[in-house]
């Protein structure tokens, strides 16, 4: 096992490159399946397009926070990827539901939004239960102890 603080495989660019992409096919892989098996009647595809879009913005936000200061362990840079994930979703509930009130005009009951809560939080655990195999590969492919 090897020891020291954790860097970038070199090529750096590279293999922030490759952890990236390999990264975003598992993630679109696992929402591809979670869609297919409890999705009903949704169009899989396009429903994994739409969260494929949110992970790349996590996956890089993850990626450019280790470039700025490496974490300190590999449980503390999957911490940090799982927290832009959650970061971003909630970002993405805040949207959904600014379009809802704003740009379809619904009317802002207590139903409704505690309602949009509800599913929104269950969306938001979803999110961060299909993004965690995606931390521990985006990872394990970008970083290494100094000894490598």
């Amino acid at each position: 096992m090897a020891t020291g603080p954790l860097t970038f495989r070199k090529p750096e660019k590279t293999w922030m490159l490759l952890s990236g992409i390999a990264a975003l096919c598992l993630h679109g892989a696992l929402w591809f399946v979670a869609q297919s098996v409890f999705g009903g009647d949704s169009d899989a595809m396009s429903e994994t397009q739409i969260k494929m879009v949110l992970a790349v913005s996590w996956i890089v936000c993850a990626l450019v926070l280790w470039k700025i200061g490496m974490p300190a362990s590999r449980l503390h840079a999957v911490l940090s990827v799982l927290t832009c994930a959650l970061f971003v979703t909630g970002l993405g509930s805040v949207a959904a539901l600014i379009k809802l009130i704003f740009i379809d005009r619904a009317e802002p009951t207590h139903e409704l939004l505690s309602s949009f809560g509800l599913l929104s939080g269950l969306m938001l655990l979803a999110h961060l239960a299909l993004a965690a195999p995606t931390a521990i590969l985006l990872q394990g492919l970008a970083l290494s102890r100094k000894g490598n």
